[in-house]
């Protein structure tokens, strides 16, 4: 079978893991330029992932998810399908932003959009959610929005839950919390 975004195919889907070289999907030339010493340890996060943090948080419609660290938009796209919440990529590697744009506009996908910018320069007031698997910026929160980090809750920030993922590494912790 293909693979769709790193998981395997299914009805309706398609690969672009064949045209990674001609549009830039694992450019290792973009990566570098970024500072990313291994152009290869990029990851996404599992569908079955997105789902259990979508029941746990009781993500819906009237939220408005933020992904710092969108890749090629996997997620964003699943969130705005299934959640019907509207949701905002943020990615700094272009080529991906320029891949994630081009399913955008293939699939007419109204409620997701990209931004190409450095996660600590981003504004996050149109942000009722923020997910981040990785290293924290350091952003102003405003108060009352809700914050999922992976292994590690924030400073500063209250623990509302906590409840395992998975991850194709293993398992781990999220950490739903606001400030």
């Amino acid at each position: 079978m293909q693979e769709v975004f790193g998981e395997e195919r299914g009805k309706g889907c398609f690969s672009f893991r064949a045209r990674e070289r001609s549009w830039g999907g694992r450019s290792k030339g973009s990566s570098e330029k970024k500072g990313e010493r291994d152009v290869y340890a990029y990851g996404e996060t599992p569908f079955t992932t997105y789902e259990r943090i979508v029941e746990e948080c009781g993500i819906g419609p009237r939220d408005t998810w933020m992904e710092m660290g969108a890749g090629r938009g996997k997620g964003c796209f699943w969130l705005a399908h299934f959640t019907k919440c509207k949701v905002i990529g943020i990615e700094w590697i272009p080529s991906f932003v320029s891949i994630a744009n081009a399913v955008k506009g293939l699939f007419r996908m109204k409620r997701v959009e990209f931004e190409c910018k450095d996660i600590e320069k981003v504004d996050v007031s149109r942000a009722t959610v923020i997910y981040l698997y990785g290293i924290w910026p350091h952003l102003e929160i405003p108060k009352g929005v809700r914050v999922i980090t992976i292994s590690e809750p924030l400073q500063g920030f209250e623990v509302i839950k906590r409840f395992w993922v998975r991850y194709p590494w293993g398992r781990t912790t999220a950490f739903l919390q606001v400030r």
